[in-house]
């Protein structure tokens, strides 16, 4: 890969993070585009393949440095017991013993390589030390017993990153490129994960993209899974995404028979799912013929009443028309603690935190659009608060205690003493003129 290209990725990533950082949300958000939700006007993409804009995304603390979350400091020759790799034809033979540790020294095309096939990382690592990968077409890794990749950044056009992914780690990595979806769990990191993985300081800007074959080879008698970060999580023991974000927009639009899960970072949670410190600030729409649901974090069935999630917040734009209704989930389905929502929801059943398991310490702003609207879902409440475009606080329409969830006038969203239980020493604090509602203090200047 030209450094020129290398320069522009790395500039494109670095912008990104200067406009996660300073666009924080305005109070109101304008009405004269219905939510900011939008597809871009006078666009000539094929059906399918059109892409909604970021907007007024919340401004996290994640600094990026040469693009990366976590800075590194680049080595120039490989240190003892590691195996340096500055060529493709080098990169190529980690196959042949994948338990080894290797270190890049180059960036690395592996499009100049015809019918390219995975590495296979089995117990290995391979630290990126601030290098890039390009891949075409192709998975690019399989990880198994304790593998771990690390410091790299990877363009993708074709498939996402791993095509195997289990009992390993991915840190300090991010996305960018393209990702056609090719199997009805759609995710750029990977489709699927299983059995005790880690996904550390990471983040995506690679767009999704879909077509009709893809949606024709998918059964309608399962759903197809669509996440940010993730598309599905298949395992009963710890999978955890920390620290990591998706600033990809997300755009399904073809008429599927059957169900279609969508998340900002997985699209469908597993048992043990744990979720900490992240975000998703991409819009997503979903237009299907059936039925479909969207979640600002994480989706699914009820195994995923048993994740957890812990300090995320969803500011992307939610949307879903359909014909057998669409459901949106500010949140989504979990056991939620210190998280909010303050993005724009709009489909035929809105629920503002979502239908989980528990949410503790919990608010969900933004403006609302649907037929059925309520602020939450779910019986196990604690500290909870929502603003009073909301007419409903659950569903059902009953009415619960103010130390399970209240509703809160948008002058009193602005007064932290509104918010009982709510750790503002350690957890939270009021944010700015632009957004003067609770944020984070880990991930906010």
């Amino acid at each position: 890969m030209s450094k020129s290209i290398r320069k522009v990725a790395a500039a494109a990533a670095v912008l990104l993070a200067i406009s996660l950082l300073t666009a924080c949300g305005s109070n109101e958000k304008s009405s004269g585009n219905g939510g900011n939700n939008t597809l871009p006007e006078n666009n000539n993409t094929p059906r399918g393949e059109q892409q909604g804009r970021i907007t007024n995304v919340t401004s996290p603390k994640f600094q990026l440095s040469d693009g990366f979350i976590v800075p590194i400091e680049k080595q120039t020759n490989a240190p003892d017991g590691w195996v340096g790799i500055s060529t493709v034809a080098e990169f190529d033979k980690i196959r042949l013993n994948p338990s080894g540790k290797y270190i890049l020294l180059n960036d690395i095309d592996l499009s100049v390589i015809e019918d390219y096939k995975y590495t296979n990382l089995s117990g290995g690592i391979l630290d990126g030390n601030a290098h890039m990968v390009t891949a075409t077409n192709t998975n690019v890794f399989y990880l198994e017993n304790e593998a771990e990749i690390k410091n790299l950044s990877v363009v993708l056009a074709g498939k996402s990153l791993l095509g195997s992914f289990e009992d390993s780690q991915i840190n300090n990595c991010w996305i960018s490129g393209l990702v056609q979806a090719d199997y009805r769990n759609v995710g750029t990191f990977s489709g699927s994960v299983s059995k005790s993985t880690i996904i550390k300081n990471c983040y995506n800007t690679a767009k999704l993209q879909f077509d009709s074959s893809f949606v024709n080879s998918c059964s309608p008698l399962l759903p197809i899974t669509i996440g940010g970060l993730v598309g599905a999580v298949y395992a009963t023991d710890s999978n955890i995404i920390e620290n990591s974000y998706n600033a990809a927009d997300i755009l399904f639009d073809f008429n599927f028979e059957g169900e279609v899960i969508v998340g900002g970072i997985i699209g469908e949670a597993g048992d043990d799912s744990i979720i900490t410190n992240c975000f998703n600030a991409g819009n997503i729409i979903v237009n299907s013929a059936k039925r479909s649901s969207v979640h600002g974090v994480c989706g699914g069935y009820y195994s995923s009443l048993k994740s957890t999630i812990e300090g995320c917040f969803n500011s992307g734009d939610l949307e879903a028309n359909c014909e057998g209704g669409g459901t949106i989930h500010g949140l989504g389905k979990g056991n939620f603690t210190n998280c909010y929502n303050k993005g724009d929801l709009k489909g035929e059943f809105v629920i503002g935190l979502g239908w989980g398991n528990s949410y503790e310490n919990c608010y969900v702003n933004g403006t609302f659009s649907g037929s059925d609207i309520c602020a939450v879902d779910s019986k196990f409440l604690k500290h909870c608060y929502f603003l009073d475009k909301i007419e409903n606080s659950t569903r059902d329409g009953r009415l619960l205690p103010d130390a399970s969830i209240k509703k809160l006038t948008i002058e009193q969203m602005k007064d932290k003493s509104s918010f009982i239980g709510f750790d503002f020493n350690n957890v939270w604090e009021m944010g700015g003129t632009n957004y003067p509602y609770p944020v984070f203090k880990a991930m906010y200047s």
